[in-house]
């Protein structure tokens, strides 16, 4: 899955239970007495590890085993409630909608030469990639124009906003959007400073996601995984509504959170893996064994998998009571508090998801329980949040700028070619190609956002280590970290 390395010293077989941090290998490469390592962070007093190296237990253990329990329990009573809606119902919508069909006298929804339509969509995957690729090779060149030029166009869209809202007579929300334009950018001014470290980040992960190309492989399981579930959800909602009206709306809220819960699952397994394979190499640079991916995705899938499923619990349970708010807008009196209920819970949900991008590092790389990961994110928050806020911040705007243009550009690439083959049908071609133009190049970056979390929180934790396997880019990174 990633390339491979002729490293007679690694025990591979380490790597098929273990974290990277665990390795003995690295004990003896690094001359380090792992005994009485000291656990810290910069410029936080934590008490050093006790001797025996608890903290980083060699022998990798189960952790939260009694959720993955519980999370593959909820798929099983799923798929029970599949099988049985699917008996009780013995395809009464697939033959009502033959018939739907025959009465219409529609026998194909798609255009006689349909096969023109999949070369489009296919060629749009295929474009979409292309052009992700070639945006991580721009963010490679040209990093800090790019960052300079995400930040210009951020300040200019916020601006257009408040020049539009003025031009059509709402003052209030014009003057509301110069306000936080003004701010935004006395914001991005004073973070000026900060830019040379997210340059350095982004430069760094580039290369090792190069090496590792099996990340890009893992996010493209998780793409089809997550699909796969969409559809399979989304059939077992459709014929479980055979019920009575009490079950009928209770089952929805079940079936609601069990959604969000497996694709919050899906999407933090990818990160954690992730998180496996890009510390891997932080810790080993050289030394990494053969498929870093591929074992730090089997620990995903075992070890950590418990943990995953507490951390998005957590998440799904705050998406579920979003969406409920949704349900009781026909009541009139009480919109006002649901609008509020809302708000509050989006604010959480998003504090939540970004805790969560943080402390399951934490699981990837020492293959600690989701609580644990939990308490020691908190402490690294305290201490350095500022500064990762920033580096997020700054790092974002080019990816979610790629994503755009993206979009655009296969857009009008497909939108042209599929006018001359298959002009009747050429505009939803060209939707679904954006459509599948933004999820294509997001996939990429996230993968370029997990890595630099990863990277992010290896530094400030274990700086050491860096200074040892790489002096050169940890004297750049801390000069530029320090540098306010």
């Amino acid at each position: 899955m990633d390339k491979n390395y002729n490293n007679n010293n690694i025990n591979n077989g380490y790597y098929q239970s273990s974290y990277p941090l665990n390795n003995e290998t690295y004990k003896e490469s690094t001359n380090s007495n792992l005994d009485n390592y000291t656990f810290f962070y910069p410029q936080l007093e934590l008490k050093p590890v006790d001797k025996g190296y608890h903290k980083f237990p060699r022998q990798p253990k189960y952790r939260d085993l009694i959720w993955l329990i519980v999370f593959v329990m909820h798929l099983l009573a799923l798929v029970a409630l599949f099988v049985i809606s699917s008996l009780k119902n013995n395809g009464n919508i697939l033959s009502s909608q033959e018939n739907s069909n025959a009465d219409s006298g529609q026998t194909n929804l798609l255009p006689q030469n349909q096969y023109n339509v999949y070369y489009m969509l296919g060629l749009a995957v295929g474009v979409s990639m292309l052009f992700a690729f070639t945006w991580l090779l721009l963010i490679k060149y040209f990093t800090k124009p790019l960052i300079y030029l995400t930040l210009v166009i951020s300040i200019l869209m916020l601006l257009s906003v408040a020049v539009v809202n003025f031009i059509y007579g709402y003052y209030f929300l014009a003057i509301m959007s110069a306000i936080f334009t003004f701010i935004t950018a006395i914001a991005i001014w004073s973070w000026r400073n900060r830019i040379n470290f997210a340059v350095l980040i982004l430069q760094t992960i580039i290369p090792i996601l190069n090496e590792y190309w099996g990340t890009f492989i893992v996010s493209f399981i998780g793409l089809t995984i997550q699909l796969i579930w969409t559809g399979f959800w989304s059939y077992t909602l459709i014929i479980s509504q055979d019920f009575n009206k009490d079950i009928n709306y209770l089952s929805f809220i079940l079936m609601l959170l069990s959604y969000f819960w497996t694709t919050q699952v899906i999407k933090n397994w990818v990160h954690v893996t992730i998180a496996g394979s890009v510390s891997t190499h932080y810790f080993m640079v050289d030394q990494a064994p053969t498929n870093p991916t591929y074992y730090s995705m089997k620990r995903a899938s075992s070890t950590s998998l418990g943990s995953i499923c507490l951390g998005s619990l957590f998440v799904s349970i705050i998406q579920t009571l979003r969406q409920l708010t949704y349900l009781g807008q026909d009541n009139r009196g009480g919109n006002i508090l649901l609008l509020c209920a809302r708000c509050i819970l989006n604010v959480l949900e998003g504090i939540l998801e970004y805790f969560n991008i943080y402390a399951f590092v934490q699981v990837a790389v020492y293959g600690k329980s989701y609580i644990q990961s939990a308490k020691d994110t908190w402490e690294l928050i305290k201490s350095h949040g500022i500064e990762a806020v920033i580096n997020d911040s700054l790092i974002s705007g080019i990816l979610n700028c790629g994503i755009l243009i993206g979009g655009v550009v296969v857009g009008l690439i497909i939108g042209f070619i599929s006018h001359h083959f298959v002009p009747v049908y050429y505009i939803q071609i060209t939707i679904v190609s954006v459509l599948i133009a933004i999820t294509t190049i997001y996939i990429m970056m996230e993968l370029i956002q997990s890595s630099v979390v990863t990277l992010f929180v290896c530094f400030v934790m274990e700086p050491e280590v860096l200074s040892r396997n790489s002096p050169d880019l940890y004297q750049k990174l801390t000069v530029s970290y320090h540098t306010w």
